[in-house]
């Protein structure tokens, strides 16, 4: 039976999808001299070392985030301890058949993660994301946690970001 891709069914698609030509997206490569401060970010998930790590994996679901950051008090006034991923989760906990309800970040975060200042270009954290194999790469003022930036979250602000002139 031949489907009729201009019936009633094909109403509503995105004609888009179709055109011979796709959008072509261009990289203001001029960004990479630019500091983080010019990409927009979220406030970071932070938690203390005694919080769970359930409390801490419902978090990054209903905020959508790949990781949190942990100080020492739960703040981003204190000092960053250490950083908890989804990669912790499937290779910590889930791949050691442990239960995520009775641990606590301090058992299973990644301690002392290296961090990158405020200031930093975006060519810095690109490269030191690539270098180092990193997913997310926290962001510290004086050691206190400020944001975390991740790959997904860098490469879609850098492509999405419009071109502008330099003077």
């Amino acid at each position: 039976m031949p489907i009729d891709f201009d019936g009633p069914a094909s109403e509503g698609r995105d004609e888009a999808y179709f055109d011979p030509q796709p959008r072509k997206r261009v990289f203001d490569a001029s960004l990479l001299r630019d500091s983080l401060g010019v990409l927009p970010s979220r406030t970071p998930l932070i938690f203390a070392p005694k919080s769970t790590v359930s409390e801490a994996m419902r978090a990054m679901q209903r905020e959508h985030r790949g990781c949190v950051l942990v100080t020492e008090d739960g703040t981003e006034q204190t000092q960053l301890l250490g950083i908890f991923t989804e990669r912790d989760v499937l290779f910590r906990i889930i791949d050691r058949g442990r239960n995520p309800a009775t641990l606590t970040l301090d058992e299973v975060m990644s301690r002392d993660p290296e961090s990158l200042p405020s200031d930093a270009t975006v060519a810095w954290v690109l490269n030191k994301m690539s270098v180092g194999g990193f997913r997310h790469v926290p962001v510290v003022d004086e050691r206190a946690a400020r944001s975390a930036w991740s790959r997904c979250a860098t490469w879609w602000s850098s492509w999405s970001r419009p071109s502008r002139a330099r003077s």
